[in-house]
Parts: structure tokens; C-alpha cells; sequence
């Protein structure tokens, strides 16, 4: 159309005149129709694009004592053990402090302990205590530490008592990971030395699903594996309920050992009794789907959960499902780790089961010093020579 006035308009006036009447007329509806278009789009802007005048609240301003000095005691420049039993007890009723599994009114009724020989214990009183549990399953040389240890822990202190494991590298650790790397058994290393079990825990977790790419994790209703996050999450008994039970990635399953029924039927032998466990274990780890589990976390005793030692065949099974799915491994050594079942380590009481991931603590040092340990296989530790693990804490 527009060729057309063009042309028109150059071979006839009157065809002139009517194409620039009808230009004009284009023109003026071209504006009406912008001009309505920006009436609808600014009816149409929401409200929240525009800024509106808001009172943030006030602070309820309190005294932070910036200023004040504190009023220390002068008994804390004393000798430690020269405090009385009276002072100990008169100081823990004025400056309560939270226990952890029980309630906080609890610690009026724990001694104080002063000393401790071999297996037993001491209060202020002088009552023995014949220590049945070995504290937490960790005092694995009795109460006695070796007079090497002291003096090594000594030299440590004076010379240099902290260096991020970042920035600096000491003899002991060097040391250390070295002793570790001639005792674990076949190709398991150490990869890291947290401070407590349930780092140790954190640590291989991470390691698993960094390795895998996945995110679930199996473990079962019938254990404990700390009380960070993800270890309380691994956990399956109540202490989980506390506030790790809706942290995602987590799948319980039941081992041979539910509290109210057997695998197998109630008549089932042992081997029949291995046979379900592990063939429910299976169709668990299939509805979950292989390829989303990174690992399959498990004390190789169970410890808190019921000194429970795994029927012949058992682990031996979830090493095979493990390998058949590619699942990672990861046995808690935390509790018995380091001689406390007769072997170095809890799965050698297991023959040919070797995990990927294991986790140490306690015996690790006989609770002498917070420590621990994760170790694992070669091949994820050369995994992680060139990417980092993506997990760590300062006293490591």
C-alpha cells in the first residue's frame, strides 16, 4: 500500500493530496494507540515494584556491659587441685551449665572426680569407682596415660600449641598420619583428623556424596553416629527426634536385629535370618533407586543401639550389594575402633569384608585428647588430589 501511494502521489496531485491526508490520519492513530497502550501497562504495574516509606522497629536497647570489669574470682590463679570439695560444688550451684542426654539439674549428681588408676576412678570424697563403660567406650589405656604421652603433649604446648591445618603443618601430625598409614589395613589412608566421632561421621558423608555425585545415605534404626546434622541424621535411634530427623538424604533401614520380629519368620535359622535381612536390605536400596545412595553408613558392633555383633554373612552381603550398586561403604569404627573388640579395627572381625570409608575416634587417642580419624580407600583419595573435600573445622 504504501508503494502504491507513493507512486500515486508522484503521478497525480488530487492521488497527492489523498496519500497525505492518509499519512496523517496513520499518524494520529499510531499515537492514540501508544498512548493507551502506556494508560494499560501503568494500570497493570504491581504495587510492589514501587517503593514504599516503612519504620523499621526500634531496638530494645540493652546494657552489653562494654564498659564494665568483669569480677574474676581469685581462686582461679590457684594451683589446679586445690579447690575444695565445698568451693567445686558451691561454684557449679551458682554458675549452672547445660548437660547433654539428660536434664540440665543432673549435674548436681555427678562427682567430682579427682584422679583415676588403671580401670578405676576417684572422687573428692575418695570413693573408687570401678569404671565399667571405660567413660564413653574411650579410655582404651585405662586411666593412667603413659608418662611419653605427657611429655610429648607438653613439648607440643610450649613449642607451639595450635596451627590451622591450612597454613601449617606440624611434626606430630606428619607423625601421625604416617603411623596411621602403616597400620590401617590394605589401601584404606587417613584423609582427615577431626576432633570427635561425629566429625569424623560429617567428614565421610561428604566424602561419599562429593565422590558419587548422590546424596542418599542408608543407616540403620538400630545405631548412633553423633549429634551434628547429618551424623544425627545417620542416627537411627531417639536422640535423632532432637532435631536431625528432618534433615534430607537420610534412608533407616532395619539389620538382623528389629526389636519386634526376626527375618526370616520366628523360626528362621541364622543363615535364613542373613538371607531376608539382605534381601530386604536390596529392595530397600532399589525403591531408593542405586544410583541416588552414595553410601551405606554402619557400625561394624553396634554399640549404643545393643553391643550388637553381625551374624556370619551379614556384612560379608552388604559389601557384595554395596559393589554390585556402587555404593560406598562406610563403617563407624568411632566406638570400637583401635582394640576395643579384639582386632585393630571392629570389620576385621568380618573375613574379606573391606570398607571404602571408615570413621575413628576415641580409642584413637584412649579420649586422652579430642581426636579422630576418616580414612579411606586409594581411589577416593586420589579423587580428591585435585578438587577439594568440601568439609573441614579448625582443630583438624
Amino acid at each position: 500500500r504504501s508503494i502504491f501511494l507513493l507512486c500515486a502521489a508522484k503521478f497525480s496531485p488530487p492521488l497527492k493530496q489523498a496519500a497525505a491526508k492518509q499519512e496523517s490520519n496513520e499518524a494520529k492513530m499510531s499515537a492514540i494507540f501508544k498512548d493507551a497502550a502506556a494508560q494499560a501497562l501503568r494500570r497493570n504495574v504491581p504495587k510492589g515494584a514501587q517503593f514504599w516509606s516503612r519504620a523499621l522497629p526500634a531496638i530494645n536497647a540493652k546494657n552489653n556491659f562494654k564498659d564494665s570489669v568483669p569480677n574474676v574470682d581469685a581462686a582461679h590463679f590457684q594451683p589446679l587441685g586445690t579447690w575444695s570439695p565445698e568451693k567445686l560444688n558451691q561454684s557449679r550451684a551458682e554458675n549452672p551449665f547445660m548437660m547433654t542426654w539428660v536434664p540440665g539439674k543432673a549435674r548436681h549428681s555427678v562427682p567430682n572426680m579427682t584422679h583415676g588408676e588403671g580401670v578405676y576412678l576417684y572422687d573428692d570424697t575418695g570413693k573408687q569407682y570401678l569404671d565399667w563403660t571405660s567413660q564413653a567406650v574411650c579410655a582404651n589405656l585405662g586411666h593412667n596415660v603413659p608418662e611419653t604421652v605427657v611429655e610429648a603433649a607438653a613439648y607440643q604446648m610450649r613449642n607451639l600449641p595450635f596451627t590451622y591445618g591450612g597454613i601449617g603443618i606440624t611434626e606430630v601430625r606428619t607423625r601421625l598420619n604416617q603411623l596411621m598409614a602403616e597400620i590401617l589395613p590394605g589401601d584404606l589412608r587417613a584423609a582427615v583428623y577431626p576432633s570427635s566421632g561425629a566429625e569424623a561421621n560429617e567428614a565421610g558423608i561428604m566424602m561419599a556424596r562429593r565422590f558419587t555425585g548422590r546424596q542418599k545415605v542408608i543407616s540403620w534404626y538400630r545405631s548412633y553416629h553423633g549429634a551434628t546434622a547429618n551424623a544425627g541424621a545417620a542416627t537411627g535411634d531417639m536422640r535423632r527426634w532432637y532435631g536431625s530427623d528432618n534433615v534430607p538424604g537420610f534412608v533407616k533401614a532395619f539389620n538382623p536385629f528389629p526389636l519386634f520380629f526376626k527375618p526370616g519368620g520366628h523360626h528362621a535359622t541364622e543363615k535364613e535370618q542373613v538371607d531376608a535381612a539382605l534381601a530386604m536390605l536390596e529392595e530397600q536400596i532399589l525403591n531408593e533407586g542405586p544410583e541416588n545412595i552414595a553410601s551405606i553408613v554402619m557400625e561394624s558392633i553396634v554399640g549404643a543401639g545393643g553391643c550388637l555383633v553381625m551374624p556370619d554373612g551379614y556384612m560379608q552381603g552388604i559389601r557384595a550389594l554395596c559393589d554390585q550398586y556402587g555404593i560406598l561403604m562406610h563403617v563407624d569404627e568411632v566406638m570400637v575402633g583401635f582394640g576395643r573388640t579384639g582386632t585393630l579395627f571392629g570389620f576385621q572381625n568380618y573375613d574379606g569384608v573391606m570398607p571404602d570409608i571408615v570413621s575413628c575416634a576415641k580409642g584413637i587417642s584412649s579420649a586422652a585428647i579430642p581426636l579422630s580419624m576418616t580414612a579411606c580407600n586409594s581411589e577416593i583419595m586420589e579423587f580428591f588430589e585435585d578438587k577439594p573435600l568440601g568439609w573441614g573445622s579448625t582443630y583438624q
